[in-house]
């Protein structure tokens, strides 16, 4: 699977939990097997699902930081 051996040279992301780089694989896949079969209706909603499962990830992880916190950010030193 190339997709796999391509997201194996990133370095890990902060917001990677067990599991979420599975799901992504298998979203992806999804995603391009709609491709595939010309069915752009569920590749566009497939698609708006792993962005919006996506971006609540990443706001999750920035609300743990701190990010919006009154008084700053907290340290992840």
């Amino acid at each position: 699977m190339r997709v796999a051996r391509r997201a194996e040279s990133y370095p890990a992301c902060p917001w990677d939990g067990p599991g979420s780089g599975e799901q992504g694989l298998r979203d992806h896949s999804a995603i391009l097997e709609a491709l595939r079969k010309c069915r752009a209706k569920v590749a566009s909603t497939l698609m708006r699902d792993h962005i919006v499962s996506g971006a609540d990830e990443l706001v999750a992880m920035l609300e743990e930081q701190g990010l919006w916190a009154e008084g700053g950010r907290k340290s992840t030193a």
